[in-house]
């Protein structure tokens, strides 16, 4: 397995992490602290990243390059992530406001639209997110010569996943946003998604090679060796 695709996902749980929790941190200044408003946010991450995994999980097989989508996804979800901060100051507030004046006492109907503005903002990234492990995983089973090892590396590619969600809510909760605010974490989050999608771009003739007889994509040198 190439180190660069470790990377990547190392990465991209990292900033996945970060960003749920600068997005929550956001969405409960406007919508409140209470249970059912933090609820409604982790429900609709949560629900992004399962509907992510489904659905490019069962299209994955049918990829000729999964890696290239990938680097795309992660394009997508930093560029989301940029535009974010600008709807959440200038939208959302507007949106909340008209809620509370239209619903005071609709419990049912103010939650479900609640849900649904969040769900508005939220759920498209976090299905981008979702989609990521079965498309790295499909790049790496594809490229697997011996079936023994195919659950060890797809283990192996979770688990780096997992460190790197780890180490991204520690860094978000601890440093980034006491030490750079809510823009400027979410802002470096953006960012790195955006480089994650340049550098997989860049890296991809290192990672898999083409037969040039039949076309096919095979392991390059550097991708033969590693985990």
């Amino acid at each position: 397995m190439h180190i660069i695709i470790l990377l990547a996902f190392f990465v991209s749980g990292a900033t996945s992490l970060i960003l749920e929790t600068v997005w929550i941190r956001q969405l409960v200044l406007i919508f409140g602290a209470t249970t059912l408003a933090v609820s409604t946010v982790l429900t609709c991450f949560m629900g992004g990243l399962a509907l992510g995994a489904y659905l490019f999980g069962r299209m994955a097989d049918r990829l000729k390059q999964p890696i290239l989508v990938y680097a795309a996804l992660e394009g997508c979800v930093g560029l989301w992530a940029l535009g974010i901060p600008f709807v959440l100051e200038h939208v959302y507030p507007e949106v909340n406001r008209w809620l509370w004046q239209s619903f005071p006492a609709g419990f049912w109907a103010f939650s479900f639209i609640r849900f649904a503005a969040v769900a508005l903002v939220i759920l498209p990234p976090t299905t981008l997110m979702g989609a990521t492990l079965p498309l790295l995983s499909r790049q790496v089973v594809r490229y697997q010569s011996e079936k023994a090892w195919t659950g060890r590396k797809v283990g192996i590619l979770y688990t780096t996943n997992t460190t790197g969600a780890v180490i991204g809510a520690f860094l978000a909760t601890f440093v980034l946003l006491p030490g750079l605010g809510v823009w400027s974490a979410n802002a470096a989050a953006g960012v790195a998604d955006l480089f994650l999608c340049a550098m997989v771009l860049l890296a991809r003739k290192r990672l898999f090679i083409s037969d040039p007889e039949t076309g096919a994509e095979t392991p390059g040198p550097s991708a033969a060796g590693g985990l």
